[in-house]
């Protein structure tokens, strides 16, 4: 190829342009942090305890045998003080009492039935947001 006045980098800075910006294309489609766009966090399913197996060891439990166990999307922000699990609510998520969950993840969250009313809804607020409501029964 031949440097005619200097323009042999002309075609190089037009692929670097064009990579450029596919990367930021590219990147605008990565996940973002779902509080920040207002992405209502969802509860799939709720998982009350169950007694261990007969033939299981005294000290072989699962927190499904021994917690609530909560999984659902969109969790994130545990830890803010604006985040809470919302237990003996109705369907809309009004009334009821705030749990502290013992583990907390963007996908489950762990509850204490000793912490737990016998019955009700069960709801997430993250980020003043709140989840669909669940039905609980612990009885």
């Amino acid at each position: 190829m031949t440097n005619v006045g200097g323009t042999a980098s002309a075609p190089y800075a037009g692929l670097a342009l064009l990579a450029a910006t596919a990367a930021l294309l590219l990147a605008g489609c990565l996940p973002a942090d779902p509080g920040a766009m207002g992405v209502r966090p969802t509860l799939v399913s709720v998982q009350v305890p169950t007694d261990p197996p007969t033939d299981a060891p005294e000290d072989a439990t699962t927190d499904a045998e021994t917690d609530v166990v909560l999984q659902g999307r969109y969790l994130t922000g545990a830890g803010a003080s604006s985040d809470r699990v919302v237990v003996g609510a109705n369907a809309e998520c009004a009334g009821g009492r705030d749990v502290t969950p013992t583990t907390w993840t963007t996908t489950r969250i762990v509850l204490s039935p000793s912490a737990i009313p016998a019955s009700g809804f069960v709801c997430v607020i993250v980020d003043g947001v709140p989840s669909n409501a669940l039905p609980l029964d612990l009885d």
